[in-house]
């Protein structure tokens, strides 16, 4: 969602959510279709002390159905300034949200 920089307490549980589908607009259901979900420092003028951060636990990965996706990421309390969520996809697409941690 980025120019959008979210504001989020450091230690509190973000709730991740999107939506993927295929060129035709049909629901992607495959958790394999997900290839990854991490942290990486930077986004917004304050630089983030912490390195990159893997957040992708196959267990925490929920599909709600519909093509819709989300995983409830508790966040460390050392987290401090801003970083960004980056989701890789099986096919190379990068989405990504930027967070500032305070």
């Amino acid at each position: 969602n980025p120019p959008v920089v979210n504001s989020v307490n450091a230690g509190s549980t973000v709730p991740l959510k999107w939506q993927l589908s295929t060129s035709g607009g049909q629901p992607v259901t495959d958790p394999a279709s997900v290839y990854s979900l991490r942290l990486v420092p930077g986004g917004c003028s304050t630089l983030a002390n912490f390195g990159q951060t893997d957040m992708l636990a196959p267990t925490a990965l929920q599909n709600d159905g519909g093509g819709k996706w989300h995983l409830n990421w508790k966040s460390p309390t050392t987290l401090r300034g801003c970083g960004t969520v980056e989701l890789t996809l099986a096919d190379g697409t990068i989405r990504t949200a930027v967070f500032n941690f305070r």
